[in-house]
């Protein structure tokens, strides 16, 4: 069994990935404007799936550690209540995990 986690082991609000119908899920909800954090699985999901599966993260990795623990104890609940520096940084680790994935930084894009 597969397990990819958004956010850490101990984090109140993190989540554990375990199927392909929770990828799929979380995945479709790049379009969802109205939750920046939701956005944010999305983009945060594709690179860990990429490096589990033999991917170079090295050029996300810092990335991913902060948003591990952002997402330990935020979730798409409490975009409303972020701070405008926090939705600010959440949008920026979007962006750049957006590159990573589009092959724009780190490993080239798959066809």
């Amino acid at each position: 069994m597969r397990f990819i986690q958004l956010g850490t082991p101990s984090g109140t609000k993190s989540i554990e990935v375990t199927s392909a119908s929770q990828d799929f899920q979380l995945l479709s909800f790049s379009g969802d404007a109205s939750k920046g954090i939701n956005k944010l699985y999305a983009r945060f999901l594709a690179p860990k799936l990429s490096i589990v599966n033999g991917a170079d993260g090295s050029t996300v990795m810092a990335i991913i550690s902060a948003a591990d623990s952002f997402l330990a104890t935020k979730n798409s609940s409490d975009w409303r209540s972020l701070t405008r520096t926090e939705k600010n940084q959440v949008l920026s680790w979007m962006s750049t995990l957006d590159d990573y994935n589009n092959g724009y930084i780190g490993p080239t894009h798959c066809e």
